[in-house]
């Protein structure tokens, strides 16, 4: 592992604002081409408006706009209600129970009650079983009965069926020819457990409603029988079918109103003068969406070529991918730090990836003062025979690189050969 490469370094985010903002002539002038374009492009590309005259007999454009704003609110208005019902019906394909049973394998408690005391052929007969069916599907029990159970009373409610019968077709044959009706309580559910704890609710119910009842037209009601069954169910399957005939039918008119509305063009006043030049507003909102998408597009390239770049653009990057000190950029500077973190009295080699040019003239101003050591120039030991050969004798090592030219593998590389061989590498010179 080479100790003077940092494998986990990162890329600091107030660097990367610097660097680009140092290009900020560059983000400017990006800017300003990009509005040029923007607005040359809508100012060629503009059209002059033609009106065509006034046909007579036209209705006036205010009594037309009057038209269509009316329209557009009434259609939105019925789009609103069907959006709604849309969503009330959803939420019950959802939830409710009835919708979702499986019309093939339903478990469904029955239980059968007669009613004594009352003429099969009078009025009075068909008028209680009306109103056992009404309180048997909306009675106060089905509150207590919704709570215990954490159903929605609507979903509940759908959940109870009672079939009637004052014609004595149910019964005639098989019971007491004294019963004036018949009353068949039918309670669909997703289990046997379901079904029979809401027919239990009801049958204890069932004297509550009978005396409720017998106070207007006397009569007696009795259980004749009660069983379990799981079977499948048309009626349910009907029921299904029906409903989701309901939803498709509302999205169908959803989808009728939505393309209606984008087919409703708003009319155009004739008498208005026509527009035949481009306004400077308009030029204005161009030219500044330009500039700022010129300027945007700029700064994201900068910041890409920071983060992908290879070259050496930024001190503090370079400071946080190596463990090597920085010397320095002064002279003296540079000549102290390399006193100071020397590890022997050798040769001090200088080498790096710098150009030739401007590595000689950092290199001859530092030497005039370095008299008491030996300093030896071995540019590019990656690739020069001659200064591998030298770097053999020094044992203490300087690096010069140069921003924008000096490339990180390469530098990678320098360390990696400088740490294979053992050598102290005092610092790096940044031109």
């Amino acid at each position: 592992m080479n100790k003077y490469i940092n494998t986990n370094f990162e890329i600091s985010l107030v660097s990367m604002i610097k660097y680009v903002l140092k290009r900020w002539l560059g983000i400017l002038i990006a800017g300003l081409i990009c509005c040029a374009i923007c607005v040359g492009i809508k100012y060629f590309t503009f059209v002059p408006e033609t009106v065509e005259p006034v046909q007579e007999g036209a209705l006036p454009y205010d009594q037309l706009y009057d038209s269509y704003s009316e329209g557009q609110i009434n259609l939105n208005n019925e789009m609103y209600q069907l959006y709604q019902k849309a969503d009330e019906a959803d939420e019950y394909t959802q939830n409710s129970i009835y919708y979702n049973l499986n019309p093939y394998s339903v478990s469904c408690s029955s239980a059968s009650f007669g009613i004594y005391g009352i003429s099969t052929d009078s009025y009075d007969a068909q008028a209680v079983t009306n109103a056992y069916i009404y309180a048997i599907t909306n009675g106060e029990y089905l509150s207590e009965l919704s709570d215990s159970m954490s159903i929605p009373e609507e979903y509940l409610r759908e959940l109870i069926s009672v079939n009637p019968d004052n014609t004595g077709t149910y019964w005639t044959m098989t019971v007491d020819h004294d019963l004036g009706g018949y009353i068949q309580i039918l309670v669909y559910g997703e289990n046997e457990e379901q079904t029979e704890c809401i027919l239990d609710a009801v049958i204890d119910a069932m004297p509550d409603i009978t005396a409720h009842i017998s106070g207007t037209i006397g009569h007696e009601c009795e259980m004749i029988s009660r069983q379990y069954s799981q079977s499948s169910e048309m009626s349910i399957m009907n029921d299904h079918y029906y409903t989701d005939l309901y939803i498709t039918d509302l999205y169908a008119k959803l989808n009728n109103l939505t393309n209606n509305q984008k087919n409703i063009a708003e009319p155009v006043n004739l008498n208005r003068a026509p527009v035949t030049s481009i306004s400077k507003a308009t030029l204005v909102k161009y030219g500044a969406a330009g500039l700022i998408i010129g300027m945007v597009m700029y700064a994201g390239v900068l910041v890409l070529f920071y983060i992908l770049s290879n070259k050496v653009t930024d001190d503090t990057r370079f400071r946080n991918r190596y463990n090597v000190k920085d010397l320095g950029q002064s002279d003296a500077m540079i000549i102290a730090n390399i006193m100071n973190y020397r590890c022997s009295d050798g040769k001090l080699l200088l080498t790096g990836t710098a150009s030739e040019q401007k590595a000689q003239d950092k290199i001859k101003s530092i030497s005039k003062e370095l008299k008491n050591i030996q300093t030896v120039e071995a540019m590019d030991i990656l690739n020069n025979a001659d200064s591998r050969m030298k770097l053999a004798d020094c044992n203490d090592v300087v690096l010069i690189e140069e921003r924008s030219k000096s490339k990180y593998y390469d530098i990678d590389e320098e360390l990696n050969v400088l740490s294979s061989m053992d050598k102290n590498v005092v610092g790096v010179i940044l031109l």
